[in-house]
């Protein structure tokens, strides 16, 4: 209705009017509102249990960073697997985001007029916001994990007693590191001192279970039988007793698998290896009718260990008929090859020594020089008489055939490392060429220092007069020129007579005691 004769235009102003009044009213509300609430939290507000209802920013501020401060500085104490540690928060990368809890407690921006309600109506308990270094926490939390980590141990099977016997294994056990840093947070946000950190079980990659399921089934198939081997035209036996004992287990893609000692196996089955008839057989100098001769090598085939064990290990697996595997094999010359003695040079006799002992028997010197004939003595090689020489039981065989061995090795130029001359002369060796020898520490060393072999030949021969011949002679290729001159006998004192009544006593004749001494005309001999 209308009170005046106006034009209807009048009503324009009045809409206008009116909602400008409305503005203002609003426009003043806000303002008072802003005043009153707009840089304010909200009445009952709390971060982390420090009440901050009604302050503004810079008070909330100063009233969290006192309330909460002395739960980043001060140590917690952290309980895992039943030991005790601290830990200081701060030190461990983790700390308060005041600001940007005070941020979450506004609930928006001073001018937000939501803010503003929320200011009148009130506002709620919130969890501080928490900044962590992962790396600094992680590595705070490092040394509580290993100490600790305790490492599982798989089942296994033993076959130690040669049958299947099953070693249990153990659970392990970690910290749980991901949850323990939840746990953590939330402790020093509700400012809480003990914290309980939780480790969980490690089980192992083999149980108990599927241990025993391999011993009976896998395992007690591998030592059931013999296992048979192929080696190139040749079939072996190979006994339980022989294999089992060195049989063992592996983890393989969390499996057991069953493994081998390679070189325990090896050395375990030489009886049986030993038995191939194409084994390599190394040249021999053996003495013939008159001179040493060369028996030529033979080239054989090599079994490795590890192809050996192998082939062990794929016939086990096997049963009934099909235990059987193939060994690789490879084709090997001889270490000691006919070529290799040829060129030793052992030809010609160098140097030959004989003495007569008229009070011994052959046969008891014969088996000291069986020990010795045919020994070759390579260059470079030392030869040891009482390695080779057995003088434990009876020293005076060997005694007397060092003798007459130093005698021929001084003649063919040999290298004397170690000499001891007998006690007293006796006249059956050269002047200054005799030996003697005793256990264990009184030996002949004798070196070849030349570029060709020596070989030793040592006989014995019954003498006509009773009594018993030594021989020794060395065969090589001549290498040094000896010469050998004795000065004359000086200072002669003629033998006293030595009476003993003894039943082992045997009676010899006495040789003068003298000097010698050397002609300055004649080179030392060498």
């Amino acid at each position: 209705m209308y009170d005046d004769d106006l034009p209807k235009t009048h009503d324009v102003r009045y809409g206008f009017l009116f909602l400008f009044g409305v503005i203002g009213i609003l426009v003043g509300l806000y303002a008072i509102g802003y005043f009153a609430a707009g840089n304010k939290l909200p009445w009952g507000t709390a971060i982390g249990g420090v009440d901050v209802g009604g302050m503004t920013p810079s008070q909330a501020r100063v009233a969290v960073d006192e309330g909460l401060g002395s739960r980043i500085e001060k140590p917690l104490t952290l309980v895992a697997a039943g030991d005790r540690y601290r830990l200081k928060p701060q030190r461990a990368g983790m700390d308060f985001d005041i600001d940007a809890s005070i941020h979450t407690a506004l609930g928006g921006e001073s001018w937000d007029p939501r803010h503003m309600v929320r200011v009148l109506l009130g506002g709620a308990e919130i969890d501080p916001e928490l900044v962590i270094d992962e790396a600094k926490l992680d590595a705070a939390l490092a040394r509580v994990a290993a100490d600790v980590r305790r490492e599982p141990r798989d089942a296994t099977v033993s076959f130690a007693s040669g049958r299947p016997q099953v070693v249990f294994g153990r659970t392990g056990q970690a910290l749980a590191v991901e949850e323990s840093k939840q746990r953590l947070a939330a402790a020093v946000r509700a400012g809480e001192r003990t914290v309980r950190l939780p480790v969980a079980p490690v089980e192992p990659a083999i149980t108990n279970t599927e241990a025993r399921t391999f011993a009976g089934t896998v395992a007690t198939r591998a030592v059931s039988e013999p296992a048979t081997l192929r080696v190139a035209d040749t079939k072996l036996t190979l006994e339980p007793k022989i294999f089992a004992p060195v049989l063992g287990t592996e983890v393989v893609d969390s499996d057991l698998r069953l493994t081998v000692d390679a070189s325990r196996l090896y050395q375990r089955s030489q009886g049986v290896i030993g038995t191939l008839p194409n084994a390599p057989v190394k040249a021999k100098i053996v003495f013939g009718k008159s001179r040493p001769v060369v028996i030529p090598s033979r080239t054989g085939i090599s079994v490795g260990a590890e192809e050996w064990a192998a082939a062990v290990l794929r016939a086990v697996s096997r049963e009934g008929d099909e235990r059987t595997a193939a060994v690789s094999t490879k084709r090997i010359e001889s270490t000691f090859t006919t070529r290799d003695a040829r060129e030793l040079g052992v030809r010609t006799p160098v140097a030959t020594a004989s003495t007569r002992y008229s009070t011994v028997a052959v046969s008891e010197l014969a088996p000291a020089a069986r020990q010795l004939d045919g020994v070759l003595l390579k260059p470079g090689e030392t030869l040891s008489f009482l390695d080779q020489v057995d003088a434990r039981r009876d020293v005076q065989p060997a005694t007397l055939l060092a003798a007459t061995t130093f005698d021929a090795a001084f003649k063919a130029g040999l290298a004397v490392l170690k000499h001891s001359p007998t006690v007293f002369y006796t006249g059956q060796y050269p002047l200054g060429r005799d030996a003697r020898v005793r256990p264990p520490n009184r030996d002949l060393l004798l070196r070849n220092d030349s570029p060709y072999g020596v070989f030793f030949r040592a006989t014995v021969e019954r003498s006509r007069g009773g009594g018993a011949i030594v021989h020794v002679d060395l065969w090589s290729t001549r290498y040094w020129q000896i010469k050998v001159r004795t000065s004359n006998r000086y200072q002669l004192d003629k033998p006293r007579v030595n009476v003993v009544r003894s039943p082992r006593c045997l009676a010899a004749a006495g040789e003068p005691r003298f000097r010698g001494r050397r002609d300055p005309g004649v080179p030392p001999a060498r």
